[in-house]
């Protein structure tokens, strides 16, 4: 697991000691900076530290993708993704390293093929790539099995021809149009980099999912709320007025960020919730009958 760190502990390591030992506090600065130039403000050391902190402190939302619709309300798109993917990405039809350079404060091992580093990686693109061609997905199989430099010109032309899609072949869509590599993406994508464009759209989505799993939860949670509430004999009015206040942010929360696809929380799906939790299902009456 240790094989994909290396270039992060040893990135970090000469921060530090150019900062604490030998009190060079200009070029410690300028490491943990320097990411940000070629790999996007998510590539360097400060940007999960901040968001970090400002979640500490209650932030509810997500600092770093709010930073970037700052940016881009002020300097428009070539100033967002110049944040986003420093100067490689920045003019739009350019090539994302933030994956490469991101040094991953904090990061984790998440998976079994994880802690077997790069085998476990190699063993997990082998399954899935038998997988995909057992049922039928020739292409797709191909791209996982194959080493990089032959798999990416497939993929590109895969992605280019029929789209982008997640790996049960669902399309992906920006918009209500699928979303495809155009001729430069694809030139990009043969060479085995990372469209910056395709990037920006996949990343946007991915941190609207994550949005929208945090507001699920937290919605789950109230309603949880709700129903201890009114279980207990001994209602204290006070105990309402907080839970009603918690709707009101969870709700100015969804408008603010123009989360359309998540639903609000309402009387009558409060009610609806209630009735819900405390009447049987329909297989639960028809096993009492």
């Amino acid at each position: 697991m240790y094989v994909f760190k290396k270039f992060s502990h040893n990135y970090m390591m000469t921060m530090i000691d150019l900062g604490v030992n030998q009190k060079d506090i200009k070029s410690a600065a300028y490491m943990a900076i320097a990411p940000a130039v070629l790999g996007g403000a998510g590539a360097s050391v400060i940007t999960p530290i901040v968001s970090a902190i400002l979640k500490a402190f209650g932030y509810d939302d997500d600092p770093e993708e709010d930073f970037y619709n700052w940016l881009r309300g002020l300097f428009g798109e070539t100033g967002e993704n110049a944040a986003r993917f420093g100067i490689p990405g920045m003019f739009g039809h350019g090539i994302s390293l933030k994956g490469s350079l991101n040094v991953g404060v904090g990061d984790l091992p998440t998976s079994i093929a994880d802690l077997f580093g790069a085998p476990g990686s190699v063993i997990t693109d082998i399954y899935e790539g038998g997988a995909s061609l057992v049922r039928g997905d020739i292409s797709k199989g191909i791209e996982k099995i194959v080493p990089n430099a032959i798999g990416a010109p497939i993929r590109a032309y895969r992605e280019y021809d029929e789209g982008v899609t997640t790996r049960t072949n669902a399309p992906v869509f920006y918009g209500k149009d699928p979303l495809k590599l155009d001729f430069i993406d694809a030139a990009i994508r043969a060479a085995s980099f990372n469209p910056s464009r395709v990037a920006k759209i996949r990343e946007k989505q991915w941190k609207e999912r994550e949005v929208e799993m945090r507001m699920t939860e937290e919605r789950a949670d109230i309603y949880a709320r709700f129903r201890k509430y009114f279980m207990d004999r001994d209602r204290d009015p006070a105990k309402y007025i907080d839970l009603l206040n918690e709707v009101r942010i969870y709700n100015e929360r969804i408008q603010r960020k123009g989360a359309g696809g998540i639903p609000m929380m309402t009387n009558k799906s409060i009610k609806q919730n209630l009735r819900k939790s405390f009447r049987p299902n329909k297989k639960e009456r028809m096993r009492i009958e």
